[in-house]
């Protein structure tokens, strides 16, 4: 059972529909707030810390904020087939109806 994916728009107290500057301005002030080397006695900012970077490494990147909004993943791994089927060019509702399945040619029907 996989986890969740987090809200990462939250992680950087963001809506949604940020622009990159603030995108960035929202990183750099909460790193410098959660910073290990600044909160070395509290492990739970390490934690917010990586949840942070974690973030901003995906919305900073247009194309995996693009996924990320489209699908609210960022699970790498995660096949989706409905992108494949869309971007292959084959038309598999044609491709797998039962029409298709039955062989007009074929001398036993």
């Amino acid at each position: 059972m996989s986890k969740p994916n987090p809200d990462l728009y939250k992680e950087l107290e963001l809506e949604r529909n940020a622009t990159q500057e603030e995108i960035k301005k929202a990183y750099r002030r909460l790193a410098r707030k959660y910073h290990p080397d600044k909160n070395q006695s509290d492990p739970q900012t390490t934690e917010k810390f990586q949840a942070v970077s974690y973030a901003y490494s995906i919305l900073s990147d247009p194309e995996k904020r693009r996924k990320y909004d489209k699908y609210d993943t960022v699970d790498e791994d995660e096949w989706n087939f409905e992108e494949f089927k869309n971007s292959c060019g084959i038309n598999f509702d044609e491709l797998f109806s039962m029409d298709n399945l039955v062989d007009n040619n074929h001398p036993n029907h």
